[in-house]
């Protein structure tokens, strides 16, 4: 239906419609063109647009965002119940070909590329012979359009399936933005003013410890030629402590500089000051002691190994105020109409997917204690309170599913060792490889994650505490004795082109030697996941579920579902990802894990 669209024997026409806005209440026309025969149409009476998808049922239609706009708004205005099945998107594929494409998507930018602009048009308010015009401009457009990107993807290599499982993902987000992620505004803002009062109160306790230090200024003469006082002197006697040398006539001003916390670059001198020994850097390579929504690793460990009150007052500061940040932006993209926030999401370059307003993929988890029950309160730096203004609408409940452990099963598919594959399904993959190079289960955790992210011999050192010759000699160990130099050596060929295959036939664009593993493993999962999605979707549909799709982060999901469709739901989520895995031939069984709940807290 896609690559070998020319060979099907079937009609493919380009469509699109002008409506007076983009959430329409009246479609103005529609305009079509026949791919093979390149004959054009025009429609401007509902009936006349029936007829045409009456006369062409078994036909397949192209439009750019057809999927997300002109197929949602012919059902919902004229009733012709478009599917994914008998459409294709030349923005799903466009973004499937480049994800950050210079220039960017949209059909304006192409048209430039394919040296057809579109037409400058913007009253949408009536039919007008020049709305019509701009419409076949844009058909003409997206043919070119679709015929060059079929070309390309076919040239690159790309499968049939990777684009089929694309199309019904992007109809699947497309439904969750709209159904949205029920939210507790009024108890988010309660909680927001509580954090910001925290915040606050952790600063006064942070400038009782940390007192301001008088520090230079400048040194100056205290007196002009003639022996009179300079201005500046005068004015620097008003504003700063003076040490004056009246033999000499100089002087030397001092001001007294309160420790800024709000400063990135003075917190991190001040942790560095007590002993922090940061290892993780921003690309720039800045010390990053808080990421993602929460402390960073090496931050945590220095905490946990020595409790430095002044360090963990600042960390207890950067957690607050990074947790009321976050809160602040799930208040801005919060629809009090619906009591739900609609987040976006988008194909990041390795086809996992990105979220904005807010963006839920940084959301921490909830800390744990030794007994893996939840730690509340300022104690787990707030996490459990802030997942758990996520929520299911009222009556209903939240089914989360979580893959096990996706990285190190897509690892081990590609290994494909039998008693590696082993630990990672039933063992301690981590020991297993801390025995084979003679290193703590710790750090051959921190290892095996290192290296998919591409670590050299350096990093490895510095990670594990010893010369750059030790780490390279553990790094190379390390991959030999688990099979994983080859992996990598295939990945890294592979990139020399430009792009490394996924699990399903996707050819991802990787911008270096050092990050095609991790392209490789990350955007693999995230085609698992995404079959595994889909086919959870046709379970639901073919059993009648009564199962909402309000969260996809990664390798979890969230559903907002009615209690009686719970125990089911969660059974076919887990089934999906086992299934996803068989129809993508992994060396590896995946599984999965569901659990209910009332909130976001209870449920991951």
């Amino acid at each position: 239906m896609y690559l070998d669209w020319s060979e099907t024997g079937r009609d493919y026409f380009v469509i699109d419609i002008e409506t007076d806005s983009l959430e329409p209440t009246i479609i103005w026309v529609m305009c079509s063109r026949n791919v093979l025969t390149g004959e054009t149409y025009e429609y401007t009476d509902y009936n006349e647009i029936r007829d045409f998808f009456r006369r062409n049922k078994d036909a397949v239609f192209v439009g750019h965002n057809i999927l997300r706009f002109d197929a949602p708004h012919l059902a919902n205005l004229v009733g012709i119940p478009l599917s994914v099945r008998n459409c294709i998107d030349t923005l799903v594929l466009s973004t499937l070909y480049s994800p950050s494409l210079s220039g960017g998507h949209s059909l304006g930018a192409w048209g430039l590329v394919l040296g057809r602009e579109k037409i400058e048009f913007n009253d949408f308010s009536r039919l007008t012979d020049e709305m019509v015009t701009y419409c076949h401009r844009d058909v003409e457009i997206t043919t070119e359009l679709f015929i060059k990107l079929i070309k390309v993807l076919a040239k690159i290599k790309f499968t049939e399936r990777s684009i089929w499982i694309q199309h019904r993902l992007t109809v699947l987000l497309d439904r969750q933005q709209r159904n949205g992620f029920y939210f507790d505004g009024p108890r988010a803002v309660d909680f927001y003013r509580m954090l910001r009062t925290r915040e606050g109160e952790i600063a006064d306790e942070v400038h009782q410890v940390f007192l301001p230090e008088r520090v230079l200024v400048a040194e100056r003469s205290m007196f002009k030629k003639d022996g009179q006082p300079t201005s500046i002197y005068i004015k620097d006697r008003e504003r700063y402590f003076l040490d004056e040398d009246p033999i000499s006539g100089v002087y030397s001003a001092f001001e007294d500089v309160e420790f800024n916390l709000g400063s990135p670059k003075q917190r991190i001198d001040k942790l560095i000051e007590l002993g922090w020994e940061p290892q993780e850097f921003t690309e720039k390579g800045n010390p990053k002691p808080f990421d993602k929504g929460k402390l960073s690793p090496s931050l945590e460990k220095f905490l946990a190994d020595r409790p430095v009150p002044e360090v963990e007052l600042i960390a207890k500061w950067m957690s607050i105020n990074g947790r009321a940040n976050m809160v602040n932006t799930w208040l801005e993209a919060w629809n009090e109409t619906d009591s739900c926030i609609h987040g976006t999401l988008f194909v990041a370059d390795t086809l996992r997917l990105r979220h904005q307003k807010p963006n839920t993929a940084n959301i921490p988890g909830v800390r744990l204690d030794r007994d893996k029950h939840p730690v509340r309160g300022e104690q787990g730096y707030f996490t459990y309170e802030a997942r758990d203004l996520w929520t299911a609408r009222p009556g209903r409940v939240l089914v989360g599913t979580d893959a096990s452990g996706l990285e190190l099963r897509m690892l081990a598919h590609y290994i494909n060792r039998a008693d590696f594959t082993k630990q990672v399904v039933e063992g301690d993959p981590h020991q297993f490889n801390a025995d084979l190079v003679g290193i703590t289960r710790s750090e051959a955790k921190t290892l095996i994650y290192a290296i998919q992210y591409g670590a050299q011999d350096r990093k490895v050192a510095k990670m594990l505490g010893v010369s750059i010759s030790e780490g390279g000699r553990i790094r190379t160990m390390f991959l030999e004795l688990l099979g994983l130099k080859d992996v990598m050596d295939a990945a890294i060929k592979e990139q020399q082109n430009g792009r490394v295959e996924l699990i399903d036939g996707s050819k991802v664009i990787c911008p270096s030697p050092h990050a095609a593993l991790n392209y490789k493993l990350q955007g693999s999962g995230a085609r698992v996941m995404g079959l595994a999605a889909i086919l959870l979707e046709q379970d639901i549909r073919r059993e009648g579920l009564d199962s909402l799709k309000v969260g996809d982060i990664h390798d979890e999901w969230q559903y907002d579902v009615d209690p009686n469709d719970a125990e089911r739901h969660a059974l076919l989520s887990v089934e999906a990802i086992r299934r996803a895995g068989e129809l993508l031939q992994l060396n590896v069984p995946l599984g999965g894990e569901a659990k209910q709940g009332r909130t976001w807290a209870e449920t991951h």
